[in-house]
């Protein structure tokens, strides 16, 4: 009897090594919940339509750029809105950006700005004080524009091209029906640097509703590219992914990606909620 104690005290033991060695340097990290710091969230989307899927923040353009916000198709002619009040510190044309204003917000003492470009016309000219949701211009196809669609940035600190912020978790609580935001860095845990192209998709945790038919996430880390440097989820807030488009539920979401270990994780969004999730991954 004695001989087996030790042998199973052996197997424990043997056991819990792996389980740590598992642990330690196979399964990923994910950080605590937290909100987003010095961020209103008071922001409304700036047009009757919605965000292109296919295009999203932090994506790497064909002209090797970032895509440094968000696109929403619309017929030319609809109605932009101020997303926030503030001051049109500009309303002009340029090639890339077509008719375009900017409107320069109160959030975090003046150092908030929003972009609004491709406009088939402005109705706003530079000094004036448009409220929320007051009538800006309208949508078109204008500039470097490959067809009719809104052009929406979000800049911080600084007015400058790349100096932005992925405006979908700013939109994910003023929506008239909210849905959820999930936002996050994910890492390399050796050395704490971004993982570019990481591939997040989740699905609704309800076996009741056939997979085709549930709400789910499809996004990527962004990936590197030319103004990457100066965004600023990167370097403000350690932030490479982000989705304001989550209808309220639990959900599976996998992290995965060809050269880590890839991670299963479970999340519960809130209606209008807005979570922050970092996951530290493993080189295989």
């Amino acid at each position: 009897m004695k001989g087996m104690n030790i042998i199973m005290k052996k197997k424990i033991s043997s056991i819990l090594l792996l389980l740590f060695i598992f642990i330690t340097f196979i399964t990923p990290h994910v950080m605590a919940n937290s909100s987003l710091p010095g961020i209103a969230f008071t922001y409304s989307s700036p047009i009757n339509a919605n965000i292109n899927q296919q295009y999203l923040y932090g994506k790497k353009r064909s002209d090797g750029w970032a895509h440094v916000g968000i696109d929403y198709p619309a017929p030319t002619g609809t109605n932009v809105g101020a997303a926030q009040r503030g001051v049109v510190v500009a309303a002009a044309y340029n090639s890339a950006y077509g008719n375009y204003i900017i409107i320069n917000h109160p959030d975090d003492n003046w150092r908030y700005w929003t972009l609004y470009a491709h406009l088939n016309s402005i109705s706003v000219k530079v000094g004036d004080e448009p409220n929320k949701g007051d009538v800006i211009g309208k949508s078109g196809n204008t500039g470097n524009s490959s067809g009719p669609h809104l052009h929406f940035e979000v800049r911080y600190r600084e007015n400058t091209y790349g100096s932005t912020l992925n405006p979908e978790v700013l939109l994910a609580r003023s929506r008239q029906s909210p849905r959820g935001a999930i936002y996050g860095f994910v890492s390399n845990r050796s050395n704490g640097s971004a993982i570019e192209n990481v591939i997040i998709d989740g699905l609704v945790k309800d076996s009741s509703v056939a997979p085709s038919n549930r709400p789910f996430i499809n996004l990527h880390t962004y990936v590197k590219a030319k103004g990457y440097g100066q965004m600023r989820d990167v370097t403000d807030f350690s932030m490479n992914y982000c989705t304001g488009q989550l209808t309220s539920g639990s959900y599976w979401v996998e992290y995965s990606h060809p050269s880590y270990y890839s991670f299963l994780d479970y999340i519960s969004i809130a209606s209008g909620g807005v979570i922050k999730r970092d996951v530290e991954l493993r080189l295989k």
